[in-house]
């Protein structure tokens, strides 16, 4: 399966989770929700991805990462149409992305050398040292 067949099966199963699309949209925080359902209808219909400013908007329930290659695949549809405004939009998104993951990755690894210190300890006084 390919990025877009993707979103868009996300899309449907979170909005099926609501009462309606409106309500889903309305979670996200969209001000006028029937603008964005019809620009997303319009999409899928011309089986375009959605633009940055669009796929940003999901960032709080959707994977990050088919969010960033959603984004990269729009980008490279677009080549001659490409702005700088969605560029800087993917970057920021992705760097957002990266600082929050490198953030996760950073608390594992403490947390488990905290575990491998608590192991240690254990042994030592089991052993007596």
């Amino acid at each position: 399966m390919d990025n877009f067949e993707d979103f868009f099966k996300e899309y449907d199963r979170l909005r099926f989770e609501y009462r309606s699309t409106e309500e889903f949209i309305a979670f996200l925080g969209v001000e006028k929700p029937h603008t964005l359902i019809s620009r997303i209808n319009l999409y899928r219909r011309n089986k375009k991805m959605p633009s940055p400013s669009v796929l940003q908007l999901f960032e709080l329930v959707m994977d990050p990462v088919l969010i960033t290659n959603c984004m990269a695949d729009y980008l490279n549809e677009n080549e001659t149409q490409n702005c700088g405004k969605f560029d800087n939009m993917a970057m920021e998104y992705i760097n957002k992305y990266r600082e929050q993951e490198t953030k996760i990755v950073k608390d594992r690894r403490k947390a488990r050398k905290e575990a491998y210190r608590n192991l240690i300890k254990e042994r030592c006084l089991l052993l007596g040292v």
